[in-house]
């Protein structure tokens, strides 16, 4: 593995700043002060009132802290176990810690622009950037036509290839039914909004997730040497966010805050398919000596 070395200090300090971030936030569980607050669009939204997350909607903090949850019990071991196997040269453990990076990316991306600021802000703006150099240079140290020879010939390409296309397509479909009407009727999306200016977790998948999965699978479906890396990184990245978000859904239903059921179909749907996908692009690769 090039690099090992520098990558391993971005490992290591992701890791702790994860868990000093994601252990502070899932202390606001029991902290909550509830106050009205009406936005800048006129709705009367119940601020949650304590915590790290204390200037966040009730609903908002409880979808957040679940996804601390993610963060912390599975993203960071799967973090560090799977820089422990990639930096002995094992390729799969390389692709694979390679979309833990990208969701840890992800994940800080949204916390860094879309969270209300916070004595976390440069907690979640190193992780953000140490996961993408850690990502890059991961990236540019794995061999693409090494990749592709790591799978067997019966490896289904065209299924994995077709999954990255129509899940970019749906989730696309998805973001711009609540984005478009915005741009032809200038009609405001204010609860979903709610305290906040834009929409920041669309702005990422539109701008770069959805686009790189749907390329890579046609890249894959072809059999380029490329979509063989990202159609193994990208499902395994997506069961680390759709679990995160079926979570939130799931915490939304327990503690009566919205109606979280659909959430946990959809997404609990999606993090099954990625799950059995990210099983298939293991079980058809050959066995490294």
């Amino acid at each position: 593995m090039e690099n090992k070395k520098s990558i391993g200090i971005f490992v290591g300090i992701i890791a702790i700043l994860v868990v000093i971030a994601a252990a502070i936030g899932i202390a606001s569980i029991n902290l909550k002060n509830e106050f009205e607050f009406t936005t800048i669009y006129g709705d009367v939204v119940k601020m949650y009132g304590g915590g790290i997350y204390r200037m966040h909607t009730v609903a908002q903090v409880y979808q957040v802290i679940p996804h601390d949850m993610v963060n912390l019990f599975l993203a960071v071991p799967a973090l560090l176990i799977s820089f422990f196997f990639a930096r002995k040269g094992i390729l799969k453990a390389r692709l694979f810690f390679m979309a833990v990076t990208l969701y840890l990316m992800f994940t800080y991306g949204i916390y860094t622009f879309y969270a209300m600021y916070n004595r976390l802000y440069i907690c979640y703006v190193a992780i953000m950037g140490l996961s993408f150099y850690t990502f890059i240079l991961t990236l540019k140290g794995t061999d693409a036509v090494k990749a592709k020879e790591l799978f067997k010939d019966t490896y289904p390409n065209k299924l994995v290839g077709g999954f990255l296309i129509t899940a970019s397509s749906f989730m696309t479909l998805t973001w711009l039914k609540t984005i478009l009407p915005t741009a032809f009727f200038g009609t405001m999306p204010t609860i979903d909004l709610a305290q906040s200016t834009t929409m920041v977790p669309q702005a990422i998948d539109l701008a770069f997730v959805l686009p790189l999965a749907f390329v890579m699978g046609i890249r894959l479906c072809m059999r380029k040497p490329e979509g063989y890396i990202m159609g193994t990184v990208i499902p395994a990245f997506l069961v680390f966010m759709m679990t995160a978000i079926f979570s939130k859904g799931l915490m939304l239903q327990i503690t009566g805050t919205a109606d979280g059921g659909g959430t946990m179909v959809i997404m609990g749907t999606f993090a099954l398919i990625s799950m059995v996908v990210t099983m298939i692009n293991f079980l058809f690769m050959k066995r490294e000596s």
